[in-house]
């Protein structure tokens, strides 16, 4: 059985379809990257998995139960780490819990045994802006393990990072997902951080709104594979297949490969 399953999934706003009988799923432990273009919807993919948009048609199912439209299923990371400015880093990672009813001395005790793991223990009492951008953005990311310890969605997270840090939090969340068993669903316009987090990769298209499956990774996850030929041969089919869509989007007369 499938961890996430997305099941026809349609969403319009004011009569422009920007998701069209979506189906795809993640098993456990998985993850999956989803590529494309801004204005193809996988913002509102996340925000439909979330809970926190509905779809006009469609289901979603987690461990075979049928979530939609219900908020709290998953953990959720916009693209933006929404830290709180006048909260300090505990006070900030604690929110999910304290929304869900916990006590504040509980949810306090039950986040700051994570601070080590997340390499931000002696963080606890600072504020967000007292710490690096790379700081910040581990902050975030345990806020959103707090939300769910099964499940994290995430909307570009590394964006904002310049590359050596980005590098840096690339492996970090690698050495977190595979110590914590997460099951990941990754939107990115990066191929390369496509490539070296997931197992499979689907390219978004803003044209038919539609996500096609690409291509399955099995190799990742060995530490020479960033510089091996196969990953230069994916990334180049990648950034083919990416452009074949962004073209299309633009009009422009390329015949597109059907990854699907």
């Amino acid at each position: 059985m499938s961890k996430i399953e997305i099941r026809n999934l349609t969403k319009s706003y004011r009569g422009r379809c920007v998701l069209d009988n979506i189906s795809l799923s993640v098993n456990a432990n998985e993850t999956i990257a989803i590529l494309g273009q801004s204005g193809c919807g996988k913002t509102t993919l996340l925000k439909i998995i979330a809970g926190l948009e509905s779809p006009d048609r469609g289901q979603i199912f987690i461990d075979g139960l049928d979530v939609t439209n219900t908020p709290g299923k998953v953990g959720y990371m916009p693209q933006d780490a929404l830290l709180f400015p006048y909260k300090t880093v505990l006070e900030n990672v604690i929110l999910p819990l304290i929304l869900s009813g916990r006590k504040k001395s509980e949810a306090k005790l039950s986040a700051k045994k994570y601070f080590t793991d997340f390499f931000i223990s002696g963080t606890e009492n600072k504020y967000p802006y007292e710490l690096s951008g790379g700081m910040r953005q581990r902050v975030a990311f345990l806020r959103t393990y707090m939300q769910s310890k099964d499940i994290l969605i995430l909307d570009e997270p590394f964006s904002a990072l310049d590359n050596i840090t980005k590098t840096a939090m690339h492996k970090w969340y690698l050495d977190v997902i595979n110590r914590f068993r997460k099951t990941t669903l990754l939107v990115t316009h990066n191929i390369e951080e496509a490539l070296f987090f997931a197992s499979e990769i689907y390219i978004s298209s803003s044209t038919d709104h539609s996500i096609k499956k690409a291509l399955s990774i099995r190799n990742n996850q060995n530490p020479d594979f960033l510089h091996s030929n196969e990953f230069f041969k994916l990334r180049k089919e990648l950034a083919e297949g990416h452009s074949r869509l962004l073209c299309r989007a633009l009009g422009t007369p390329l015949n597109y490969k059907n990854y699907s």
